[in-house]
């Protein structure tokens, strides 16, 4: 049985030597031998294109409002309805006229970063094991001294 390795990994998944050409399955739609179902597919009559990203009528009149770039990419991204949610979620915690600093999503990043080096650590991982699985994990290279640091700062005898 052939070694598992990750998609992601930096060798990489082997190309088509698994199986060979004459025995692939093509599931679902794929198959190249059938015809399309008749009667076509797509969404259901009661759908409408509120909620969907970019055809949403809305978006248009967000444009139109004036409203920044970076808020209408937002919209475009999580959809509509979420992003007046959010909007007014962040609106209720706000005086007029008072501004809402925006903290990076990296920060959350770090974050969690920092508490998985602490774990692996408390679990008696080497520090250049660490090092390793925040690279393949994280794709961020730390030094083993950096590595100390955030160990030092978790309260963690280094």
């Amino acid at each position: 049985m052939p070694e598992t390795q990750r998609r992601s990994s930096l060798d990489g998944m082997p190309n088509g030597d698994i199986i060979p050409a004459d025995q692939v399955r093509h599931p679902g739609g794929s198959a190249a031998h059938r015809d399309a179902p008749s009667g076509g597919g797509g969404y259901p009559d009661g759908c409408t294109t509120t909620g969907s990203r970019s055809g949403d009528p809305r978006l248009r009149e967000l444009r139109e409002s004036g409203l920044d770039r970076r808020w209408l990419a937002v919209a475009e991204r999580i959809g509509v309805d979420r992003f007046f949610e959010a909007w007014r979620a962040l609106s209720e915690h706000t005086d007029e006229g008072q501004r809402l600093r925006v903290p990076k999503v990296d920060l959350w990043y770090r974050l969690e970063r920092n508490e998985a080096i602490r774990r692996w650590y408390q679990e008696g991982v080497e520090k250049r094991t660490i090092r390793r699985r925040v690279l393949r994990t994280y794709c961020e290279r730390l030094s083993e001294r950096h590595i100390d640091r955030i160990i030092a700062a978790g309260n963690i005898d280094a």
